[in-house]
């Protein structure tokens, strides 16, 4: 029987590499949604990356790749993308490399890049990811770890509740989950059907809407948008071709 536990926040992920568990990486507001909506319209690979001055670096040596990311939910100068999933049109990044770095998202991927794997987890792609471990779990034995990203340092709600969601999708695997895991998923059941509107009495929600985000909100909030599961190889998210 396989364990699933849940890390509240962003730099726990090295834990879950430790344990050498499937870890699935949860950034409702933005950057798993991002991640996700990327790849979904022909993004070729993502490299997650801690800093912005990492992120400068590397667009100076590879000028072709699309530099993206935010800091306080905004672009930094010279960005070409920030972190809004509505940016990531076909137009503007199908067939692109991308470059991103956030303030929790890409610190967890980072910390999880020890993992022997790591999946990239949303509302989006709830069922996808989910059928993607069940996959995984045939083959071999490990256990499970959502890493929330939380919001710098600190609990996030929204990725709680995904978290939940994701518990609630691995249903034959309740009876092995850690408290945590519990929580959130009696937690997602009661908010399921006003999902968007528990979320948005969130901190890190009512902090989007004051710098005019709110319609990323909404897109973030939406199940299963896309049946799709990004995986990290090598130092880059790409698009697992085996679902």
């Amino acid at each position: 029987m396989t364990n699933i536990n849940l890390e509240l926040v962003a730099a726990d992920a090295a834990a879950a590499a430790q344990r050498q568990d499937i870890v699935i990486i949860v950034d409702v507001l933005r950057a798993s949604s991002t991640i996700v909506t990327a790849l979904a319209r022909s993004t070729q690979a993502i490299m997650p990356l801690r800093s912005v001055d990492e992120a400068r670096r590397m667009k100076r040596a590879n000028p072709e790749y699309v530099l993206a990311g935010e800091r306080r939910g905004l672009r930094p100068r010279g960005f070409e993308l920030g972190n809004s999933p509505l940016e990531y049109t076909r137009d503007r990044v199908g067939n692109k490399r991308i470059l991103l770095t956030t303030s929790s998202g890409t610190q967890a991927l980072a910390a999880a890049k020890e993992a022997p794997i790591t999946l990239v987890g949303s509302f989006l792609n709830l069922t996808a990811v989910s059928h993607k471990v069940k996959q995984l779990l045939k083959e071999e034995e490990r256990g499970i770890t959502i890493v929330l990203s939380g919001k710098l340092g600190e609990f996030s709600l929204e990725d709680f509740l995904c978290g939940g969601a994701l518990v609630s999708r691995l249903s034959e695997e309740k009876d092995r989950c850690s408290d945590p895991a519990y929580a959130a998923y009696l937690s997602y059941q009661t908010s399921e059907r006003g999902l968007l509107s528990t979320i948005l009495k969130g901190n890190h929600a009512k902090e989007l809407v004051d710098i005019g985000l709110s319609e990323d909100i909404r897109f973030c909030c939406m199940l299963d948008k896309f049946h799709i599961v990004p995986i990290l190889k090598s130092g880059w998210v790409v698009l697992d071709e085996t679902v």
